[in-house]
């Protein structure tokens, strides 16, 4: 496409948006996307003279597939975002009634919402991965006590500088024996075994301990990864395997 002609990228973006007959009403997928890529879809409703326009409680089943739990701050806070767009939750669904003139506005205020309410998975887990973070530090602080240091800065074989979660020293505290991180979530893999093989070269002789949370689902290709270049330790298993590196040395 040598310029940009509006009527092209008026298509394009059109192309996006498909209506579809369900059990439910009319299905519209809208131009829009929960934080996995899944596309937002609403539905229309006849309801005499008037239509219903809901998610299908899509929104709401998107943090559910998330594992995030519906606290009452989370209750509180996904009607205020419903509101803020217009609309309700009822039973689970973002919904809102309008006249026929009104559907274009309604479908527009819905996605909106239910996408809202998708976001707060994203808050939600990094609310849970600090808390993991926090319980490994307060955990090492028992086991370690003055021999840990946090986030201290180490420059490994390559020449890159990583800021160490945790690392234990010796009984002299002159020396690392054990590099030590919280590995909360799948997507932190990639950055940990990168940190873990570049410190591998240059710091051979120091335990390498990645400690997972197994309090939520792993994909076990990500675990193998992370076993070729430190311990993969589960969080349930840390405390006695980390007492006995400090007791060794």
């Amino acid at each position: 496409m040598s310029t940009l002609d509006p009527r092209t990228i008026e298509g394009i973006a059109r192309a996006s948006i498909e209506a579809t007959t369900t059990n439910m009403g009319v299905e519209i997928s809208m131009p829009l996307v929960y934080p996995n890529g899944q596309g937002v879809a609403v539905t229309v409703e006849r309801n005499g003279d008037r239509y219903a326009v809901h998610d299908a409680g899509s929104g709401m089943m998107y943090l559910a597939t998330c594992g995030v739990a519906m606290t009452k701050r989370l209750a509180v806070e996904t009607r205020r975002l419903a509101a803020s767009y217009g609309c309700e939750l009822q039973n689970g669904r973002v919904y809102t009634a309008c006249a026929p003139d009104q559907i274009e506005t309604a479908l527009v205020l819905v996605a909106n919402a239910s996408r809202a309410i998708g976001d707060e998975a994203r808050q939600a887990v990094r609310v849970r991965d600090v808390a993991f973070q926090e319980r490994l530090a307060r955990q090492l602080q028992e086991i370690a006590g003055k021999r840990v240091r946090d986030r201290e800065e180490i420059t490994a074989s390559s020449g890159r500088s990583y800021r160490i979660g945790h690392i234990i020293l010796d009984r002299g505290l002159s020396h690392p024996i054990a590099f030590v991180e919280a590995v909360a979530n799948d997507n932190a893999i990639p950055r940990r075994v990168a940190e873990f093989f570049d410190l591998r070269e240059e710091y051979p002789d120091v335990d390498r301990e990645a400690v997972y949370d197994d309090g939520r689902d792993w994909e076990a290709h990500n675990l193998v990864l992370l076993g070729k270049v430190a311990n993969p330790l589960p969080y349930s298993a840390a405390a006695g395997r980390l007492k006995r590196i400090v007791a060794a040395l």
